[in-house]
């Protein structure tokens, strides 16, 4: 990294003058490397923002240097920035927006997100929360699954996996956005899911005995959070007197970004019967029936 914050400032200021005569660019945002944040930045010294107007390019990605700072610039489309709010490989993404400068934001675009951040609202929250539960629900299901064909190393990967989705439960739930290095965060906010990820990797059990301490473990939270975690898809559910297909809950506007498979979760709650299956038919015949879901 350049000595001192000098041409880092230099930086960004030249770049903010070339880009507030393009029309394209609605907002930019930088965010400039330092050991507390370096994970987010992929060895640059400098990230670059640009939200654009659509084009037809919803995102890419350049690299330069400007007075031996070494830059990552990200160009994204409006859209393709609130998908990225809930992609599992982009969630750097929240904490750019936190913790990142504004220097230009024309609409306010910008500002209003990050606004939405900061706050944690209902919404956003619900959706966050449902998302990490299916994620939890399914990489816990195949831990037992394998667990069961005594794949031990697969069956400790998911564990692991589900561990990491249910601590990121837990700090969504304190009304606090999860962050990439997430273990250190749980610990301060619930010691009780750091334990079991501490005992899962440091026990002196059998690799197989912790993997089933820790079935055992997830199982029992997916009961006791599954009703609050799932209570956006509820409401969903309940909003209507028809049932609804699993493909018409995929592409629900508050569902369709979240990039998750709902079957798991469908079944999960039926199961504990807080919704109902409903087998409709497709003909008289009788030789398609579809199955529906209703609250």
């Amino acid at each position: 990294m350049p000595g001192g914050h000098e041409p880092l400032i230099n930086a960004v200021l030249h770049l903010t003058e070339r880009y507030e005569h393009d029309d394209r660019i609605v907002s930019l945002l930088s965010l400039a490397n330092d050991k507390q944040i370096n994970p987010l930045m992929s060895g640059f010294d400098m990230m670059l923002l640009l939200v654009t107007e659509e084009d037809g390019v919803s995102e890419s990605i350049s690299h330069y240097i400007k007075e031996d700072v070494r830059i990552q610039e990200r160009r994204v489309s409006a859209k393709r920035l609130e998908q990225w709010l809930f992609d599992d490989d982009r969630r750097v993404v929240i904490e750019w927006l936190l913790k990142g400068e504004i220097w230009i934001d024309r609409t306010g675009y910008l500002g209003s997100l990050r606004d939405r951040l900061v706050k944690f609202e209902q919404d956003l929250r619900e959706r966050r929360l449902l998302k990490e539960f299916a994620r939890f629900l399914r990489t816990w299901q195949q831990s037992k699954e394998y667990l069961q064909q005594n794949y031990l190393l697969d069956a400790y990967t998911n564990i692991l996996n589900a561990l990491h989705h249910w601590a990121r439960i837990a700090i969504i739930e304190t009304g606090a956005h999860p962050e990439v290095i997430v273990w250190q965060q749980v610990h301060q906010i619930n010691p009780g899911v750091y334990k079991l990820y501490d005992e899962l990797t440091h026990s002196d059990e059998t690799l197989e005995q912790r993997i089933q301490l820790l079935v055992l473990a997830c199982e029992f939270a997916i009961v006791t959070k599954m009703k609050d975690c799932c209570s956006l898809l509820l409401r969903i559910l309940g909003s209507r007197s028809q049932p609804w297909s699993v493909a018409e809950l995929q592409e629900h506007p508050q569902i369709r970004l979240l990039g998750i498979d709902l079957s798991p979760v469908l079944k999960k709650l039926v199961a504990k019967s807080l919704i109902k299956e409903i087998a409709v038919a497709h003909d008289a015949n009788l030789s398609m029936i579809e199955l529906k879901y209703s609250a």
